[in-house]
């Protein structure tokens, strides 16, 4: 029964997922909300970070507007345009720092983020 119960205990995710996610030359800290990119830092708004690390958490996956802005803001509205000046703004701040682009935009669905 005793190792039963220390399985478990051990099972109950006590152990802690690498907090730094690297994809290529892409380093984001969550912990200190630090992002750079071949070691030079990339500054970025508290909602671009954001963004970024929920996309780049699940790279090659689709994630919708409306999953975006729930993430965000805590509340979803098809009209509201303020994910895509986000992306727009953050876009433009990776490709700056790394030459080529990681976000993609999947037409009428949302936003993809491409490892490279």
């Amino acid at each position: 029964m005793a190792r039963v119960r220390a399985l478990l205990r051990r099972s109950k995710g006590d152990v802690k997922a690498p907090a730094v996610i690297r994809t290529g030359q892409l380093e984001i800290d969550p912990e200190k909300y630090l992002v750079s990119f071949n070691g030079s830092p990339i500054k970025l708004t508290p909602n671009e970070f954001k963004l970024l690390l929920l996309l780049a958490a699940r790279p090659g996956q689709t994630l919708t507007r409306e999953q975006l802005l729930e993430a965000l803001h805590g509340a979803a509205s098809s009209f509201d345009r303020s994910v895509d000046s986000h992306i727009k703004n953050l876009r433009k701040k990776l490709d700056a720092a790394s030459g080529d682009s990681m976000l993609e935009t999947v037409y009428g669905i949302g936003y993809r983020f491409i490892e490279r």
